[in-house]
């Protein structure tokens, strides 16, 4: 998928039922993090308050809650903080099949554009993002 256009998806927000995002939302112009979680991975509450330290500094991410409840998840952002201007629901894990993730948490760079340009499997960690994505993150 790396260089590739972000897959065609429509999916409600988290936490509004009914209001409906598609791929348009991705390709505004500026670089997304796109960050597969769910309330049942211990390793996104893990790397939740680093989320929400990249989200301080400006970092725009956008959460994709998979094949997860949708009271929990809302619960869950409310009690650690949320740190994406948006969160999608892929309550039956459609996109997250098409971006080809086996886990979460997994996590995207998206160019202004809507090209993949990195993705992270695991713990997105100030070791990962210095390392590895922030040099692709200042470069889109």
């Amino acid at each position: 998928l790396i260089g590739k256009p972000v897959p065609l998806f429509r999916l409600e927000a988290l936490d509004q039922p009914g209001k409906t995002y598609d791929q348009r939302v991705l390709t505004d112009g500026k670089p997304i993090l796109l960050n597969v979680w769910a309330t049942w991975c211990p390793t996104c509450r893990a790397e939740h308050q680093y989320l929400n330290t990249l989200a301080e500094q400006g970092i725009r991410v956008v959460g994709l809650n998979y094949k997860d409840d949708r009271h929990k998840a809302v619960n869950w952002l409310n009690t650690l903080g949320n740190p994406y201007a948006l969160s999608l629901y892929d309550g039956n894990g459609m996109l997250g099949l098409d971006l080809g993730v086996y886990g979460a948490p997994e996590t995207f760079l998206i160019d202004g554009k809507g090209i993949i340009r990195y993705r992270h499997a695991g713990d997105l960690n100030a070791r990962v993002w210095d390392q590895e994505v922030k040099p692709l993150w200042v470069k889109y």
